[in-house]
């Protein structure tokens, strides 16, 4: 990995790790829920993640199935440049559908009425939901 690469990676790492911290201290949390009221792809991963490193991975699981795919994607962009030929496109064509496939079937469970995924976990229950935008609900709270 040349000197370039290993300095945009560390600006990338240290760029989202702001806008993290932004998202936090201001109580926006997941923007797309801010802007939308609808729960992203990535909701629940981080509690998924939160549990795994208790050992809880039952837990883990049920709050988001591909949490184990974070360090997948942290490699593919550590080593996009060494994989051979579109072996780095393929994986991340198939983590982008894998995403979007579990967001689809987790909000389509959500909106029919059924339990999540794992209804062993009660703790599951608001990983994934709908209602106001969170910028909605400030201008509300205003008047």
């Amino acid at each position: 990995m040349t000197r370039k690469r290993m300095c945009e990676l560390a600006l990338g790492a240290a760029a989202f790790v702001a806008i993290v911290l932004v998202l936090y201290f201001t109580g926006i949390g997941c923007p797309i829920k801010f802007a939308t009221g609808i729960s992203c792809p990535g909701c629940g991963m981080t509690r998924a993640w939160l549990a795994a490193l208790q050992g809880n991975f039952g837990l883990a699981f049920a709050m988001h199935p591909l949490f184990w795919c974070v360090p997948l994607a942290f490699a593919l962009v550590l080593f996009w440049d060494k994989l051979p030929g579109k072996t780095a496109d393929t994986i991340g064509i198939i983590l982008i559908v894998a995403l979007s496939g579990l967001w689809i079937v987790r909000m389509a469970l959500w909106a029919t009425g059924n339990p999540p995924l794992f209804a062993a976990y009660p703790e599951t229950q608001d990983v994934v939901s709908a209602g106001l935008p969170g910028w909605l609900k400030i201008i509300l709270n205003l008047f």
